[in-house]
């Protein structure tokens, strides 16, 4: 595996709990707020080679964790209401 510079790969053997096994090869990109990942596995099932692929993109949605909350529409409901602007 290589990590650094804003991108990471990997590649090797893996056997899920059932014990089918997969050959993965993962690569992509990231900085500090999001990544991008593309992968591919070849899973033998029943003497056969299954390729297999996927990819996904992420990034952070708040510096916050949990992320804070919008008010709930009966918490907007309940808010005092504000002045009306003088004409």
């Amino acid at each position: 595996k290589t990590i650094g510079d804003g991108t990471f790969s990997m590649t090797g053997d893996c056997v899920d709990h059932s014990g089918i096994p997969a050959k993965v090869a993962v690569h992509g990109v990231y900085t500090d707020t999001s990544f991008s990942m593309s992968g591919r596995m070849r899973v033998g099932i029943g003497g056969l080679a299954i390729p297999v692929s996927a990819s996904t993109d992420a990034h952070r949605i708040s510096a916050e964790c949990p992320t804070p909350e919008a008010p709930s529409p009966e918490t907007a409901a309940a808010a005092p209401a504000s002045p009306d602007p003088a004409p």
